[in-house]
C-alpha cells in the first residue's frame, strides 16, 4: 500500500511543473534559472507571454553576481546620474552598482567642476526617458570594472540575439542610440573595444547629419581620455 501511494506521489509531482522544477514561479509560469541566468516557462500557454518587466523576478536564494568577460546580465535601471552613467540592481543579490557606458561620452551634468556643459541635459534627459525604472540587459567587455570602481558596460533595451549584428546593435543597444542621436561622442579604452569601429561609423553618421551636439558648438572629440 505505502508502496503505491509513493508511485502516486511521484506522478503527481512529475505532472506538475511548479513542483517537478525547483523554484518559484511568477505569474507567467516561468522563472529565472539561476545557474543560467535564463528566463524559461512551464508549460506551453506561457512560452507566448514576454517576462515580466514591471517587477523584479523571485529568487529562492540570491547569490553573488558572476561577472566574466562578455557576458550578459538582466538588471533594473535604479537611478539615471546622466547620459552615460547609471546606477542597476542585479536579479541575484547584491547591492546598486554603479555602471559607465563603453565607448561613448555625453556632456557633463552632474561634474563638480565643469557644471552643465553644452548638450548635457539634452543627453541625460534622453537616458532618463529611455532607461530610468526598466529592465534591461547589462553586457560586459573584457574589462569589468574601471579605476573609479564603476562597473563598465553595454546596455541592451531588448536581449540581443546575436550581440555582433550591427542591425541590432543599432535599434537595441542605447550607448549605439546615443552615438545615433548625437547625444555622446566616441571614447575608446582599451581593452574595452568591442564595437570600437561601429561607434566610429555611428558617430560619423551622426555628425553628418548634424544631429544634436554636432549641430552647434562643436568640440573636440575624446578619444583615448578615460571619461570621469
Amino acid at each position: 500500500m505505502k508502496r503505491l501511494l509513493s508511485i502516486l506521489l511521484l506522478l503527481s509531482v512529475l505532472k506538475n511543473p511548479a513542483l517537478a522544477h525547483p523554484g518559484r514561479l511568477d505569474s507567467s509560469g516561468g522563472h529565472f534559472d539561476r545557474s543560467t541566468g535564463e528566463y524559461h516557462f512551464h508549460n506551453e500557454e506561457s512560452k507566448e507571454i514576454r517576462p515580466p518587466v514591471h517587477e523584479q523576478p523571485e529568487l529562492d536564494d540570491p547569490t553573488s553576481v558572476e561577472i566574466l568577460p562578455n557576458s550578459l546580465h538582466f538588471v533594473r535601471v535604479e537611478r539615471v546620474v546622466d547620459g552615460d552613467t547609471i546606477i542597476v540592481t542585479f536579479y541575484n543579490g547584491g547591492n546598486p552598482e554603479r555602471v559607465r557606458l563603453i565607448g561613448v561620452d555625453t556632456p557633463e551634468t552632474v561634474h563638480p567642476n565643469r557644471g552643465v556643459e553644452y548638450y548635457g541635459k539634452e543627453a541625460s534627459d534622453f537616458a532618463k526617458t529611455s532607461l530610468m525604472d526598466r529592465h534591461v540587459w547589462l553586457q560586459f567587455d573584457v574589462g569589468p570594472r574601471d579605476r573609479y570602481g564603476r562597473f563598465l558596460g553595454y546596455v541592451w533595451t531588448e536581449k540581443p540575439d546575436d550581440v555582433d549584428n550591427e542591425e541590432e546593435i543599432r535599434d537595441k543597444m542605447f550607448n549605439a542610440r546615443l552615438l545615433l542621436g548625437g547625444y555622446a561622442q566616441v571614447v575608446t579604452i582599451q581593452p574595452n573595444s568591442r564595437y570600437a569601429g561601429l561607434f566610429v561609423e555611428l558617430q560619423k553618421e551622426a555628425r553628418d547629419g548634424e544631429k544634436g551636439l554636432w549641430g552647434e558648438n562643436e568640440e573636440g572629440d575624446g578619444e583615448n581620455e578615460e571619461p570621469e
